[in-house]
């Protein structure tokens, strides 16, 4: 398991490596981009192509025996223990509908462990990383948690409430923002953006999931609270293993 300086490094190369790839989708955001779809009906564009192809060069030159594990282009088996992790473009949706929050997510495991990731949103101008035992950072500066101890005087942010339903949770839910002070969904606070979405009107959303989990997890490292799955399972997994690149157990 890495450590101290090797630690140091290996973050300060995935820092870099997820500005390069954030520097590519920026010359994409809010032009005349053609998507297509994939078999699970999501979109992909030349801009997710193009920034894990850079991060899976920049990996190669500098740590040719590390595995890879790409959203676009797959796994890539390495001689190591450590395999990166990659989601291109978490919030391809909102890319395409220039709605600024989506992001390079990239995490490093060791032997089937987070060790270290990043999320950069490169149209907010904001990058959250961490490493285990290093602590997380937001634009250079160390994340540290909220005093707050009462619900009351706390702020709930959510994506959609609607997936508590199936799970029986609804109820719980429904007490959580009865017992907080405020609470916003996320599509509440992307509707500014709304008008300028080439889809037209309605209600803009983040359009994945895994950004939301990713931006509420960035909060949580920030704001000193972990989250939990809704059958409080321990799944890191997700969809391309890189929400926990911010540094926050999601489980």
């Amino acid at each position: 398991m890495p450590t101290g300086d090797e630690l140091q490094r290996l973050l300060d190369f995935a820092v870099g490596a997820a500005t390069q790839a954030g520097e590519i989708i920026m010359t994409y955001f809010q032009t005349a981009l053609t998507p297509e779809r994939k078999p699970d009906r999501t979109f992909v564009t030349a801009a997710d192509r193009q920034a894990e192809e850079r991060l899976r060069t920049l990996i190669r030159q500098t740590y040719p025996d590390h595995g890879v594990l790409g959203e676009e282009f797959g796994e890539q088996r390495g001689d190591s223990n450590r395999i990166w992790i990659i989601d291109p473009l978490d919030g391809t949706a909102s890319f395409l509908h220039g709605v600024p929050l989506f992001g390079v997510l990239l995490g490093l495991e060791v032997d089937g462990e987070v060790v270290l990731g990043v999320a950069n949103f490169p149209a907010l101008n904001e990058i959250v990383y961490a490493a285990r035992g290093m602590g997380c950072f937001w634009n250079g500066r160390r994340a540290s948690v909220s005093g707050l101890d009462d619900l009351k005087e706390a702020l709930l942010v959510y994506t959609d409430g609607a997936g508590f339903e199936p799970h029986g949770r609804e109820p719980a839910f429904r007490h959580l923002i009865t017992a907080t002070g405020m609470y916003r969904r996320l599509g509440r606070l992307l509707r500014p953006y709304s008008g300028g979405n080439r889809a037209g009107g309605g209600d803009a959303r983040s359009g994945d999931e895994h950004l939301g989990l990713c931006g509420a997890a960035a909060n949580s490292a920030r704001g000193g609270r972990y989250l939990y799955g809704l059958e409080g399972e321990t799944d890191h997994s997700g969809g391309t293993r890189s929400q926990p690149t911010v540094g926050c157990s999601i489980r």
